[in-house]
């Protein structure tokens, strides 16, 4: 830090340096340090797009939300073909999806020249033509521990077809724990590449002869995409850990539903669409009592209780105006939230103050186990959803798990189509919307006519009974949507 802020000083104005500097801070996570350094480059108007990318980014991270309306009107006049960022974190305040595939494009060049990873290469280890019984699987994730994508997917693994399928896992992250056991347990072969070079990997992959590689990670903090730009399968998939499309052609296809990915919006993705028959999803109902006394995960018992688990970055100071006038209009009302860090809970305070909201109905979550967080989030009465990224898991959790009546509100691009296709698999298309005031309208009547969430919530409850093997089936339809890659 120190040799950068010394570089800085000679010309402050360097784009390298500057660069440099606030990825830096972003990287280390001192979001409030790398603004200043942004502004000064916005002020002179240099590279202002992405500068500005930069210090919105910073500011939904920590919840400092003044300003920030006017940063994203900035960013959406100067936003250009041009446009290279981190395309998880684009996707958390824009819903462009020709502009994120345009983003993913550029960011997959810039990618592969800072792995020092060659722009093609075809088959360095060619596949063998031995004759083999079983239909060679491989998924590649940094997410075989405590995390949402690992809540999704560990049942894929337990109810493979093991008789026609042999099961290759690529653990991007060595972390011990049941989940990891689990998986250990449920698959043929798992290998730790956490400390392996990428030349290694790759190699390694490529001696196993892969009918299809599955990348469960993607853009994401731990993800590997640079490996997938290697023939280490035949096929090669991008799937649930990563919304949105990869950019690339060196990834074959990506899977999702016709919600999420309709016909019209195929020409946003570089890889061909798989789709499934069904939800995108592959979550396992997780059978619990839905009758508890809410003191015991202590919340207040006598109150309407709105919830919203997801993080901060999420949640944009316009979705969560909605909320508190909501709460300003419904005085028995209370809101829910999974926040920890004291810096974004004085953030939120100071910005309800600038905007006469009762910061003090806000509860703030403490963090529990996944089971008991599951029994928590079932107390509440309705659960509202973020945009323009929606709650993915957690979505599927409120609904699928929590059976509550949730509240979503959708757009045009993958990570904001996720709860409209949630929400279409259980025919509860009343609570999708497409507009904030539709949204806002949506909340208010269940606010007033709370006897309607009975009804929803007694259908989520008979949808759960009848679906605790839903994985059976799931996995029977992804299994055969692979075989017909493989035999294509």
């Amino acid at each position: 830090e120190i040799d950068i802020l010394k570089a800085h000083e000679l010309n402050k104005f360097d784009i390298f340096t500057t660069k440099t500097l606030v990825e830096f801070y972003v990287d280390s996570k001192k979001f409030d340090e790398a603004i200043p350094y942004c502004d000064l480059m916005i002020s002179k108007n240099i590279e202002t797009s992405y500068f500005v990318m930069v210090k919105i980014s910073c500011k939904i991270y920590t919840g400092m939300w003044d300003g920030l309306i006017k940063d994203l009107d900035l960013f959406n006049y100067k936003a250009d073909d041009t446009i290279m960022f981190r395309p998880l974190a684009l996707k958390y305040f824009n819903d462009d999806a020709k502009l994120h595939k345009k983003n993913a494009e550029n960011y997959w060049v810039q990618r592969l020249k800072s792995k020092q990873m060659p722009v093609f290469q075809e088959n360095l280890i060619k596949n063998k033509n031995e004759t083999k019984n079983k239909f060679k699987i491989g998924y590649v994730s940094g997410d075989i521990r405590k995390h949402a994508v690992f809540h999704l997917i560990q049942d894929l693994f337990l109810n493979h077809d093991k008789t026609t399928f042999e099961i290759y896992v690529y653990s991007l992250v060595k972390r011990e724990g049941p989940e990891r056991e689990k998986v250990l347990k449920n698959v043929d072969c798992f290998f730790d590449i956490n400390d392996r070079s990428n030349d290694e990997i790759v190699k390694l992959m490529q001696s196993h002869s892969l009918d299809i590689a599955i990348d469960l990670s993607g853009y994401t903090m731990h993800g590997k995409s640079e490996i997938f730009n290697f023939d280490i399968a035949k096929k090669k998939i991008n799937y649930l850990g990563y919304p949105g499309t990869m950019g690339t052609n060196r990834y074959d296809y990506i899977i999702a539903d016709k919600v999420i990915i309709p016909e019209e919006h195929k020409n946003f993705y570089s890889e061909k669409v798989l789709y499934l028959n069904e939800n995108y999803q592959p979550f396992t109902p997780i059978p619990f009592e839905n009758d508890f006394d809410r003191q015991i995960f202590n919340l207040p018992e006598n109150c309407f209780i709105l919830g919203c688990l997801s993080r901060i970055e999420k949640i944009l100071p316009n979705i969560f105006n909605i909320w508190m006038r909501i709460m300003k209009k419904h005085l028995d009302t209370n809101l829910a939230l999974y926040i920890t860090d004291d810096k974004v809970k004085i953030n939120l305070k100071n910005y309800c103050d600038q905007n006469n909201f009762d910061f003090s109905r806000i509860i703030f979550l403490n963090h529990i186990n996944h089971l008991d967080n599951l029994k928590r989030i079932s107390m509440f009465d309705l659960y509202l959803d973020t945009y323009p990224y929606n709650g993915h898991t957690g979505i599927s959790d409120s609904l699928f798990q929590s059976c509550v009546p949730t509240i979503s509100l959708n757009g045009n691009s993958f990570a904001s189509r996720v709860s409209m296709s949630l929400l279409s698999t259980l025919n509860l298309h009343t609570l999708i919307t497409t507009s904030e005031k539709e949204y806002e309208e949506k909340i208010d009547f269940y606010c007033s006519n709370r006897s309607e969430l009975k009804k929803i919530r007694d259908h989520l409850l008979n949808y759960k009974n009848k679906n605790f093997n839903r994985m059976k089936s799931f996995t029977n339809n992804f299994e055969n949507l692979m075989l017909g890659l493989i035999k294509s």
